[in-house]
């Protein structure tokens, strides 16, 4: 017997489930190729071509029933908080944290990518890979420029991953514990925003979407 393929989204129902499917679908989908050296990828049947299956991350979006502002990495699996499901305004904004996190996963994996190995020299990261620690500048200046390619490649505004960031940056510190470990300095904004402009400019000039 075949083993059983693991879902999309786990532990949601309703509303939840279908928003959260509706979000990861193209963020597994359309960029199962930044994920074959890192998190790995599965083929999943694609019930408009039986014949042809859907080459997907392989990652699975758990929701984690919590009050608290949070989205987390357990294996392959991306915890999300009820809580943050409550605090995010719209799709775009939980697909950014949604990207974010996807990213971190695909630059903390033991054999990444090529262009993740590049980008870690470009930004002042070891090729070592270690825990994620509490809050590391270029950690997360790596996963920012990550997760807003993917946000693109998944179909998305990464000018709207902009927006969030800059949301987040203007509560107070004490609005979450999540901002709390992981600040938004002005800097990082800047660095998001030229990112974004980046990307259109590459999807204006018809060129591809690589970190």
């Amino acid at each position: 017997m075949a083993t059983p393929l693991p879902p999309v989204v786990a532990d949601a129902g309703g509303s939840d489930r279908t928003r959260l499917e509706r979000i990861a679908d193209p963020l597994v989908t359309d960029n199962e190729e930044l994920c074959a050296d890192s998190v790995g990828i599965l083929k999943r049947p694609d019930p408009a071509k039986p014949k042809s299956p859907r080459a997907q991350c392989k990652l699975t979006f758990r929701l984690v029933p919590r009050a608290g502002v949070g989205a987390a990495a357990d294996g392959n699996q991306i915890l999300l908080s009820t809580g943050l499901l409550a605090f995010v305004r719209d799709d775009d904004e939980l697909a950014t944290v949604m990207a974010h996190r996807m990213a971190h996963l695909l630059l903390e994996r033991p054999a990444p990518q090529a262009f993740l190995t590049r980008l870690g020299s470009t930004i002042g990261r070891s090729g070592e890979r270690a825990p994620e620690p509490v809050f590391d500048p270029a950690q997360e200046r790596a996963a920012d420029r990550v997760s807003l390619f993917l946000l693109a490649r998944a179909g998305r505004d990464p000018a709207a991953a902009v927006r969030f960031w800059r949301r987040m940056a203007s509560l107070p510190p004490d609005a979450s514990d999540w901002l709390l470990r992981h600040p938004v300095p002005a800097e990082r904004i800047d660095a998001m925003a030229a990112i974004a402009t980046e990307i259109a400019m590459l999807r204006a000039a018809g060129q591809p979407l690589h970190p």
